[in-house]
């Protein structure tokens, strides 16, 4: 049935009021999975591909398999290799303004039982690794302390990484570049998420009260400072990071901030979504993604099926109701690419969508 011109917000989603819907269509391009047995760690485009990272879904002493990373290229098909021996396993991964490939490598040396999540890392230790995409050459950056627990790797614009690191003396975050420097500064407790801006400083969130920072890392002064008045700890909340012209976008439970360079904080309210795969658990916050032209794209993850939105830069927000190929709950990332190209990525999918 073709499409109405107008899109009664009722029929998915309550809006506040029937707009006319001027806003892309969307279609699904392709759908790819990893290796059964394999859980996506990170993705991040390249071009018109993108590079992944992906761990066993069961780990134990015994296991003689490692992690793995790969090529996705524009046909769908993925090139993995893997990151070493056994009990090797890639976190997140990313591609920086030089178009080096870089991952966290966190190396197992054993596991115990835990009640609840199943076996856990004993003594784990992490070091960073990059390659430069067009060999098969590994470069290792070694931490200062190896027992850090990295959390958030993201790509600079310019070269290198930075990242968030667990430290049982102190949560740290750092940049790290391909010569093998690297800078670390002490951070807030429970630090969540960080983002650079082109003029150096860094932003920061913390996951308890969603505290949002722009640092200056060199001295560590405080320019501007603000949090959710609202939070109450939801999970996943405040965590990834979207970088906006100086300022940043941070999820938040059922809605957006908009933070701009001076600190100055908005929200944008996301529709409320009645299709809950779990309607007796709290959704997690919303995953987010810049478009050009400042629209900015949003998954509901927990939702079958994914319910995408659209918000302009008028504010005027379209949801998409969207078949990806897995199961509302597991999506977890989305990343707006060039050339009017959506990825959704779940736990063991990736899909491409095109819009405009």
């Amino acid at each position: 049935m073709k499409r109405s011109p107008w899109t009664c917000a009722a029929l998915v989603l309550l809006l506040a009021a029937c707009q006319p819907d001027t806003s892309p269509p969307l279609r699904v391009v392709g759908s790819t999975t990893v290796p059964a047995g394999y859980a996506i760690t990170g993705f991040a485009p390249d071009g018109d591909g993108g590079w992944v990272a992906a761990t066993p879904l069961s780990r134990s002493s015994t296991q003689t398999g490692s992690g793995i990373v790969g090529r996705l290229d524009t046909d769908g098909h993925i090139s993995w290799t893997d990151v070493g021996p056994a009990l090797q396993y890639p976190q997140d991964i990313v591609v920086d303004g030089r178009g080096l490939v870089w991952y966290a490598k966190v190396t197992a040396h054993g596991f115990h039982p835990t009640v609840d999540s199943g076996p856990a890392m004993t003594d784990p230790t992490s070091t960073l690794e990059w390659l430069n995409g067009t060999d098969a050459a590994v470069h290792t950056v070694p931490l200062p302390d190896p027992a850090d627990r990295l959390r958030v790797l993201v790509a600079d614009s310019d070269d290198g990484v930075w990242y968030v690191a667990y430290r049982p003396a102190g949560d740290v975050y750092g940049h790290a570049s391909a010569d093998g420097r690297i800078s670390e500064y002490a951070a807030p407790a429970g630090l969540a998420g960080i983002a650079p801006a082109a003029d150096g400083t860094v932003w920061l969130t913390t996951a308890q009260g969603c505290e949002i920072l722009r640092v200056r890392p060199a001295d560590g002064t405080v320019l501007a400072r603000t949090r959710d008045e609202t939070d109450n700890g939801y999970r996943a909340e405040c965590t990834h990071l979207v970088p906006d012209d100086g300022g940043v976008l941070v999820p938040q439970w059922n809605r957006f901030a908009v933070v701009t360079a001076d600190g100055h904080q908005t929200t944008r309210d996301l529709p409320a979504v009645n299709n809950v795969a779990e309607p007796d658990t709290i959704p997690p916050a919303p995953v987010l993604a810049l478009a050009s032209g400042g629209a900015v794209w949003a998954a509901r993850a927990n939702t079958v099926p994914v319910v995408l939105l659209r918000v302009g830069a008028d504010g005027t927000t379209t949801s998409y109701p969207t078949d990806l190929g897995g199961t509302g709950r597991s999506l977890g990332l989305l990343y707006a690419g060039r050339g009017g190209t959506l990825w959704a990525v779940g736990t063991d999918w990736i899909t491409r969508l095109s819009y405009g």
